[in-house]
């Protein structure tokens, strides 16, 4: 693999993967009802009053997008860096790195 290779067929699997997983998570029937409590609002309250919905949904859309190509990105150094090879325990393990040591740390900022 060459340095910067990208695995376009990845990003796009990555990228439905985060629309499909936000589209469970968010749905009025799982998770959405007590991320809206969470956030102090009331369940009367209508979401995105006052907010132009096209422009979340683009940004969204561009940060999935974003975090697809990176990934795969990190997963071809990691792939370069281990000889050639990716097994199922490596990105594992890539996975609880980035996701424990970045995104969680930025999300609880």
């Amino acid at each position: 693999m060459e340095f910067g290779t990208i695995n376009w067929l990845g990003v796009v699997a990555a990228f439905a993967a985060n629309f499909f997983v936000g589209f469970i998570w968010f749905g009025p029937k799982t998770f959405y009802p007590i991320w809206w409590k969470a956030l102090g609002k009331a369940p009367s309250t209508e979401p995105g009053t006052g907010t132009n919905m096209g422009l979340i949904f683009g940004s969204t859309a561009i940060a999935g997008l974003i975090l697809s190509i990176s990934m795969s990105f990190l997963v071809g150094l990691a792939q370069q860096a281990n000889g050639g090879t990716f097994s199922l325990a490596n990105g594992l393990t890539l996975g609880l790195l980035v996701g424990g040591g970045i995104v969680s740390a930025q999300a609880l900022s």
